[in-house]
Protein backbone atom coordinates (compact mmCIF):
# COMPACT_ATOMS: atom_id res chain seq x y z
CA UNK A 1 0.00 0.00 0.00
CA UNK A 2 1.38 3.86 -0.15
CA UNK A 3 -0.21 5.35 2.67
CA UNK A 4 0.28 9.06 3.28
CA UNK A 5 0.41 10.26 6.80
CA UNK A 6 -0.42 14.57 7.79
CA UNK A 7 -0.95 16.53 10.50
CA UNK A 8 -2.79 19.79 10.41
CA UNK A 9 -4.99 22.56 12.63
CA UNK A 10 -8.08 24.43 12.38
CA UNK A 11 -5.82 27.31 11.28
CA UNK A 12 -4.66 25.69 7.67
CA UNK A 13 -8.63 24.63 7.30
CA UNK A 14 -8.99 26.51 4.06
CA UNK A 15 -6.25 25.25 2.30
CA UNK A 16 -6.82 21.20 3.59
CA UNK A 17 -8.98 20.70 0.77
CA UNK A 18 -6.96 21.49 -1.98
CA UNK A 19 -3.68 19.82 -0.44
CA UNK A 20 -5.94 16.45 -0.13
CA UNK A 21 -7.57 16.41 -3.18
CA UNK A 22 -3.93 16.57 -4.93
CA UNK A 23 -2.70 13.95 -2.70
CA UNK A 24 -6.03 11.47 -2.73
CA UNK A 25 -5.09 10.09 -6.32
CA UNK A 26 -1.38 9.30 -5.97
CA UNK A 27 -2.18 7.42 -2.48
CA UNK A 28 -4.37 4.55 -1.45
CA UNK A 29 -5.01 5.95 1.96
CA UNK A 30 -4.52 9.24 4.25
CA UNK A 31 -3.70 9.08 7.89
CA UNK A 32 -4.91 12.82 9.19
CA UNK A 33 -4.30 13.65 12.31
CA UNK A 34 -6.73 16.76 13.23
CA UNK A 35 -4.96 18.29 15.75
CA UNK A 36 -7.03 21.38 17.68
CA UNK A 37 -9.98 19.84 16.06
CA UNK A 38 -13.81 19.58 17.79
CA UNK A 39 -15.24 17.55 15.36
CA UNK A 40 -14.24 15.36 11.94
CA UNK A 41 -15.08 17.86 8.88
CA UNK A 42 -18.14 15.82 6.81
CA UNK A 43 -16.04 16.08 3.89
CA UNK A 44 -13.11 14.19 5.62
CA UNK A 45 -15.81 10.91 5.81
CA UNK A 46 -14.17 9.32 2.79
CA UNK A 47 -13.05 5.79 2.37
CA UNK A 48 -9.11 6.65 1.39
CA UNK A 49 -9.30 9.28 4.80
CA UNK A 50 -8.40 8.08 7.89
CA UNK A 51 -9.57 11.66 9.29
CA UNK A 52 -9.17 11.33 13.35
CA UNK A 53 -8.66 14.05 16.80
CA UNK A 54 -5.99 13.19 18.96
CA UNK A 55 -5.81 12.87 22.75
CA UNK A 56 -3.26 16.22 22.68
CA UNK A 57 -2.29 19.01 20.32
CA UNK A 58 0.90 17.09 18.60
CA UNK A 59 1.48 20.07 16.29
CA UNK A 60 4.15 18.17 13.34
CA UNK A 61 4.32 14.66 15.70
CA UNK A 62 1.11 14.28 14.72
CA UNK A 63 2.44 13.04 11.37
CA UNK A 64 3.64 10.03 13.39
CA UNK A 65 0.67 8.98 15.35
CA UNK A 66 0.24 6.57 12.90
CA UNK A 67 2.39 3.56 12.60
CA UNK A 68 0.78 0.19 12.16
CA UNK A 69 2.58 -0.39 8.83
CA UNK A 70 3.35 -3.44 6.33
CA UNK A 71 7.35 -3.22 6.14
CA UNK A 72 6.68 -2.77 2.48
CA UNK A 73 4.21 0.11 2.58
CA UNK A 74 5.39 3.09 0.93
CA UNK A 75 4.63 5.19 3.48
CA UNK A 76 4.67 9.46 2.64
CA UNK A 77 4.86 12.19 5.43
CA UNK A 78 3.48 14.91 3.92
CA UNK A 79 2.70 18.86 4.89
CA UNK A 80 -0.49 20.34 4.91
CA UNK A 81 0.87 23.80 3.22
CA UNK A 82 3.00 21.69 0.52
CA UNK A 83 1.49 21.68 -3.25
CA UNK A 84 2.44 18.64 -4.36
CA UNK A 85 2.52 18.08 -7.90
CA UNK A 86 0.47 15.34 -9.98
CA UNK A 87 3.34 13.12 -9.92
CA UNK A 88 4.96 13.79 -6.74
CA UNK A 89 4.27 9.52 -5.33
CA UNK A 90 5.26 7.98 -8.47
CA UNK A 91 8.61 10.35 -9.06
CA UNK A 92 9.47 9.55 -5.22
CA UNK A 93 8.81 5.71 -5.61
CA UNK A 94 11.10 5.23 -8.53
CA UNK A 95 13.90 7.51 -7.11
CA UNK A 96 13.43 4.95 -4.36
CA UNK A 97 13.67 2.13 -6.22
CA UNK A 98 16.82 2.85 -7.98
CA UNK A 99 19.19 2.40 -4.30
CA UNK A 100 16.80 0.70 -2.89
CA UNK A 101 19.55 -1.96 -1.80
CA UNK A 102 20.97 0.69 0.33
CA UNK A 103 17.18 0.94 2.00
CA UNK A 104 17.30 5.09 1.38
CA UNK A 105 14.47 7.24 2.67
CA UNK A 106 13.86 9.98 -0.24
CA UNK A 107 13.05 13.33 0.15
CA UNK A 108 12.62 16.83 -1.62
CA UNK A 109 14.10 19.42 0.87
CA UNK A 110 17.86 18.77 2.28
CA UNK A 111 20.03 20.03 4.38
CA UNK A 112 23.94 19.00 4.95
CA UNK A 113 25.70 20.58 8.28
CA UNK A 114 29.09 21.27 8.37
CA UNK A 115 31.56 18.70 10.55
CA UNK A 116 31.19 20.96 13.46
CA UNK A 117 28.18 22.60 13.71
CA UNK A 118 27.11 24.76 16.32
CA UNK A 119 23.83 26.29 15.47
CA UNK A 120 24.13 28.80 13.07
CA UNK A 121 22.22 28.52 9.71
CA UNK A 122 24.34 30.02 7.76
CA UNK A 123 26.57 27.46 7.78
CA UNK A 124 24.38 24.96 6.52
CA UNK A 125 23.70 23.76 2.88
CA UNK A 126 20.03 23.73 1.69
CA UNK A 127 18.65 22.22 -1.00
CA UNK A 128 15.14 24.08 -0.38
CA UNK A 129 12.58 21.93 -2.13
CA UNK A 130 11.44 24.79 -4.23
CA UNK A 131 14.48 25.09 -5.96
CA UNK A 132 15.68 23.25 -8.59
CA UNK A 133 18.36 20.33 -7.88
CA UNK A 134 20.20 19.40 -11.07
CA UNK A 135 21.82 16.37 -9.04
CA UNK A 136 20.47 13.97 -6.54
CA UNK A 137 22.73 14.32 -3.36
CA UNK A 138 22.85 12.57 -0.24
CA UNK A 139 22.22 14.34 2.87
CA UNK A 140 22.59 14.61 6.87
CA UNK A 141 18.73 15.40 6.97
CA UNK A 142 15.40 15.54 4.89
CA UNK A 143 12.32 17.92 6.12
CA UNK A 144 9.42 15.35 6.83
CA UNK A 145 7.47 17.28 4.88
CA UNK A 146 8.83 15.58 1.78
CA UNK A 147 9.75 12.19 2.68
CA UNK A 148 9.37 8.76 1.37
CA UNK A 149 9.73 5.85 3.30
CA UNK A 150 9.19 1.96 3.92
CA UNK A 151 6.90 0.91 6.72
CA UNK A 152 9.83 -0.78 8.41
CA UNK A 153 11.41 2.74 8.80
CA UNK A 154 8.57 4.69 10.08
CA UNK A 155 9.15 6.15 13.47
CA UNK A 156 7.72 5.45 16.25
CA UNK A 157 5.58 7.86 18.28
CA UNK A 158 7.66 7.13 21.56
CA UNK A 159 10.53 8.05 19.71
CA UNK A 160 9.13 11.30 18.00
CA UNK A 161 7.31 12.58 20.93
CA UNK A 162 9.38 16.16 22.19
CA UNK A 163 10.35 16.81 19.20
CA UNK A 164 7.47 19.22 18.16
CA UNK A 165 9.19 22.04 16.06
CA UNK A 166 11.85 20.33 15.43
CA UNK A 167 10.86 16.47 13.93
CA UNK A 168 13.00 16.81 10.87
CA UNK A 169 16.09 16.91 13.34
CA UNK A 170 14.97 13.48 15.13
CA UNK A 171 13.66 11.52 12.41
CA UNK A 172 17.06 11.96 10.70
CA UNK A 173 18.90 11.42 13.66
CA UNK A 174 16.27 7.93 13.55
CA UNK A 175 17.78 7.06 10.06
CA UNK A 176 21.17 7.76 11.15
CA UNK A 177 21.05 5.43 13.95
CA UNK A 178 19.43 2.76 11.72
CA UNK A 179 22.26 3.18 9.27
CA UNK A 180 19.37 4.41 6.11
CA UNK A 181 20.91 7.40 4.04
CA UNK A 182 18.77 10.23 3.25
CA UNK A 183 18.93 11.14 -0.35
CA UNK A 184 17.51 14.68 -1.72
CA UNK A 185 16.07 14.01 -5.42
CA UNK A 186 16.87 15.96 -8.34
CA UNK A 187 13.81 18.15 -9.63
CA UNK A 188 12.89 21.67 -11.29
CA UNK A 189 12.40 24.81 -10.39
CA UNK A 190 8.92 24.75 -8.45
CA UNK A 191 8.18 21.21 -9.04
CA UNK A 192 6.87 21.15 -5.46
CA UNK A 193 6.03 24.47 -4.05
CA UNK A 194 4.08 25.74 -0.99
CA UNK A 195 1.41 27.85 0.34
CA UNK A 196 3.29 30.99 2.40
CA UNK A 197 2.59 31.95 5.97
CA UNK A 198 3.93 34.53 7.62
CA UNK A 199 4.83 32.68 10.47
CA UNK A 200 6.67 29.54 9.66
CA UNK A 201 9.06 27.00 11.81
CA UNK A 202 12.02 28.29 10.62
CA UNK A 203 11.11 32.32 11.55
CA UNK A 204 9.98 31.04 14.86
CA UNK A 205 12.06 28.72 16.16
CA UNK A 206 14.20 27.17 13.74
CA UNK A 207 16.14 30.09 13.65
CA UNK A 208 16.87 30.39 16.98
CA UNK A 209 17.27 26.06 17.64
CA UNK A 210 17.74 26.00 21.88
CA UNK A 211 21.46 24.34 22.72
CA UNK A 212 19.64 20.32 23.00
CA UNK A 213 18.18 20.62 19.49
CA UNK A 214 21.94 21.72 18.04
CA UNK A 215 23.42 19.01 20.38
CA UNK A 216 20.69 16.29 18.88
CA UNK A 217 21.71 17.44 15.31
CA UNK A 218 25.40 17.50 15.89
CA UNK A 219 25.02 13.37 16.26
CA UNK A 220 24.17 13.33 12.60
CA UNK A 221 25.71 15.85 11.31
CA UNK A 222 28.67 16.52 8.90
CA UNK A 223 29.83 15.28 5.54
CA UNK A 224 31.80 12.42 7.38
CA UNK A 225 28.67 11.49 8.23
CA UNK A 226 27.60 10.77 4.69
CA UNK A 227 27.66 7.29 3.76
CA UNK A 228 30.47 7.03 1.14
CA UNK A 229 29.56 4.14 -1.00
CA UNK A 230 25.75 5.70 -1.32
CA UNK A 231 27.03 9.11 -2.00
CA UNK A 232 29.59 7.63 -4.86
CA UNK A 233 26.14 5.49 -6.11
CA UNK A 234 24.19 9.01 -6.40
CA UNK A 235 25.77 11.65 -6.88
CA UNK A 236 28.79 9.97 -9.27
CA UNK A 237 31.77 11.43 -7.61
Amino acid sequence: MIIANMATFPARSEVLPDSLARILPQVDKINLCLNSYEKIPEYLCQPKINAFIPDQDYRDVGKFVVNDFSDDDYILYMDDDLVYPEDYVSVLINEHEKYQGFSPIIGVHGIIYPDVYDGQVGCRVVFSFRQALKCSRVVNQLGTGTILCKGYQAAKLNYMLGSERFVDVRYSRYAYENGWPLICISRSFSWLDEVKYDETIFSTFTSKWPLEVIKECQYFSGYGKLSTDVSLLVEGF
